[in-house]
C-alpha cells in the first residue's frame, strides 16, 4: 500500500438543521469513504450512515477475490441493506445514499461510486475529476445537450440518475487509477462542488497545506459561499 494521509471532515452547513453526511477513513487499512443522503428522502443520514458502517467493516476485513469485486460487493450489500430496512419500515421509505469508496493498493486506487459524490486528483499542478455525476445534467453534459457552465446553473442539477437503495439492485460504478508521489485527492459531497467550482478547489489543494488544514479549508470555502447543503470533504495526500 502507498505511503498516504488522511483527514475528513463534515458540517451541516449554514442552511440545515440535519447533517446527512457521512464519512470513514482508515490509513493503515488504506481506504476512504463519503456517503450523502438523498437530499429530500426521509432518513437520508441514517442511509448514509448505513453506508460507511458497512463499508468500514467490509474494507477492514481480509478481501476475498479481486479489489474491484470487494468493493463494489461492499456497496452491494450497502444497497441491499438500505432498500431492505426502508421496504420494512414506513420512516425510512424511500431514503437513500451517494457514495464515493477509494481503496489504496500499492501505488494503485480503486475507485467505487454511485451517485453525484465526486472524486478529483490534484497532480502537478492540476485539477482531474475521477468520477462522471450519475446525473440528469452530467448526461445532457456528456450527450452534448449542455455545457458546464449550462449544467452549474440548471434548476436540474441535483437530480441523480442512481442512489444506494432506490432499487434492489444498483449498478456500481468502478475504476482503477494510477497513484505518484505528491499526488492528492479529493472526496467531496455536492455540498462543496455546488458551491464551489473546480478552480476555486484547486486554489485550496494547491496550498498544500496538510490534508486536516486543507479538508477544513474547503467546508469553510463551502460555508462562505452560503452553506446551503451539507458539506463533506476526505483529503488524502500520497507521500
Amino acid at each position: 500500500m502507498a505511503n498516504i494521509r488522511i483527514w475528513g471532515v463534515t458540517d451541516p452547513g449554514r442552511q440545515r438543521q440535519r447533517n446527512e453526511d457521512a464519512i470513514v477513513w482508515d490509513e493503515s487499512r488504506g481506504f476512504a469513504v463519503l456517503a450523502d443522503g438523498v437530499g429530500g428522502q426521509n432518513a437520508g443520514d441514517v442511509a448514509s450512515g448505513l453506508v460507511v458502517s458497512i463499508l468500514d467493516a467490509r474494507l477492514r476485513a481480509d478481501p476475498a477475490g479481486e479489489p474491484e469485486q470487494h468493493l463494489a460487493a461492499a456497496v452491494h450489500e450497502a444497497n441491499a441493506q438500505i432498500h431492505s430496512r426502508a421496504a420494512a419500515n414506513a420512516v425510512y421509505a424511500g431514503m437513500g445514499s451517494t457514495v464515493v469508496a477509494v481503496q489504496f493498493l500499492g501505488r494503485e486506487l480503486v475507485v467505487a461510486h454511485v451517485g453525484d459524490s465526486r472524486l478529483y486528483r490534484w497532480r502537478a499542478g492540476a485539477l482531474e475529476r475521477l468520477t462522471l455525476d450519475h446525473s440528469l445534467v452530467q448526461e445532457m453534459v456528456s450527450g452534448g445537450f449542455m455545457s458546464a457552465e449550462e449544467a452549474r446553473a440548471s434548476g436540474h442539477r441535483h437530480v441523480i440518475t442512481r442512489a444506494l437503495g432506490s432499487a434492489s439492485a444498483v449498478d456500481v460504478e468502478v475504476q482503477r487509477h494510477d497513484l505518484r508521489s505528491g499526488d492528492r485527492l479529493l472526496l467531496c459531497s455536492d455540498g462543496l462542488n455546488d458551491l464551489a467550482d473546480d478552480a476555486e478547489i484547486a486554489v485550496v489543494l494547491a496550498r498544500g497545506m496538510p490534508p486536516e488544514v486543507a479538508a477544513l479549508d474547503l467546508v469553510a470555502l463551502a460555508n462562505e459561499k452560503g452553506g446551503s447543503d451539507n458539506v463533506s470533504a476526505i483529503v488524502v495526500d500520497v507521500l
